[in-house]
């Protein structure tokens, strides 16, 4: 056999690196602990003298397949895309393979993707849950299955979690259309099963409550994420006996059917309705650049959670759950105005139609 042909073994780089083989194996396959130094000289050896693991002996030996699973509930939503494009760079700087399956929010498809890629022995999970999920995750929690919890949050449950500061996020929000003179503010929201829902409607009732503006019941509309239901609540506001002045999207998505209704009742963004949108991602900012925003980080927030999930797999995660909040960035454009005039604010912020 030619010196071309010649697979170098992990025991010639262990050698030339002066580690064992086992170091080296560690170095390459990242997992288990080497420290900055040595896993650098390995690599640069490794370099050096062509060496490419044999990962499928390496796997079979040590049962691991160098997977994760990623389970969004919606991968059509731009949100939901980027996030699995931070967890799948963040992974294969690792060597990992991410399986990516989408629930469309809902848990029994959910608890199907787990339990199927289980079988394929996947490492771990990066999970953000459906609508209304949540015991089949205490079951991974309690059968010692690492996984990440991403931009929701399940109540009681043991795991790493990585999401936006929603309340913040929806407080600043509404609190910049009170500001403007906004006093009937309609919210799209998303399903209230789940905690971004729950958190962007506590952010929004903040804001009201501090500026004393009344909430009213009949301008809080949705109980799902999908566009037809933002555009059908949309309508329900839009033709209502008293319409809001300003609506406020609770996420992209939603941003788009209250765009579509406003559009189909031939009303214009902000002379006849001003408009806020929790969320901004690179196709959303495309269709829309002109809507005030709180911009969240979904590349960062999905390549925190592989970068959490992947510490786990290889024991380097700490001992106490990790819990990160990242800010979301206001963006003011053009979207939002006052109210026509000051006579008609007077008037509608007296009114009730609960």
């Amino acid at each position: 056999m030619s010196s071309i042909n010649k697979r170098i073994t992990i025991k010639e780089v262990a050698k030339e690196a002066k580690v064992s083989p086992s170091t080296v194996g560690r170095a390459m396959g990242g997992y288990g602990y080497v420290s900055g130094q040595t896993r650098r000289k390995i690599l640069k050896t490794a370099k050096k003298l062509n060496y490419h693991p044999n990962l499928l002996a390496s796997n079979f030996r040590r049962q691991k397949t160098h997977t994760i699973g990623l389970i969004i509930p919606d991968i059509t939503n731009p949100f939901f895309t980027t996030v699995a494009r931070g967890v799948e760079d963040q992974a294969r700087k690792k060597q990992f393979k991410v399986f990516v399956c989408s629930t469309d929010e809902d848990p029994d498809i959910e608890k199907e993707y787990i339990d199927d890629l289980i079988q394929r022995r996947v490492e771990g999970f990066v999970i953000a849950p459906s609508t209304g999920g949540g015991k089949h995750l205490f079951d991974l929690q309690s059968d010692k299955i690492k996984f990440v919890v991403v931009d929701r949050e399940v109540k009681n449950l043991k795991a790493d979690t990585v999401h936006s500061d929603n309340v913040d996020g929806a407080y600043r929000l509404t609190n910049y259309l009170i500001k403007l003179g906004h006093r009937r503010i309609g919210i799209i929201n998303g399903a209230m099963q789940t905690s971004v829902a729950i958190q962007r409607f506590t952010g929004y009732k903040k804001a009201l409550l501090e500026s004393n503006v009344s909430i009213v019941d009949a301008l809080v509309k949705g109980n799902d994420w999908r566009m037809e239901g933002s555009y059908k609540h949309t309508m329900e506001l839009l033709t209502s006996k008293f319409p809001p002045t300003a609506i406020f999207a609770a996420n992209n998505i939603l941003g788009v059917g209250v765009l579509r209704a406003l559009r189909e009742m031939g009303l214009k963004v902000p002379t006849d309705m001003s408009v806020v949108c929790f969320d901004d991602v690179p196709v959303a900012s495309l269709m829309y650049p002109f809507l005030t925003v709180v911009a969240q980080s979904p590349y960062t927030m999905g390549k925190l959670a592989a970068q959490f999930l992947l510490e786990r797999i290889s024991g380097q995660g700490p001992a106490e759950r990790q819990d990160i909040v990242l800010k979301p960035n206001f963006i003011i454009r053009e979207s939002c105005r006052p109210p026509r005039n000051s006579g008609e604010i007077h008037i509608l912020s007296g009114m009730e139609d609960k």
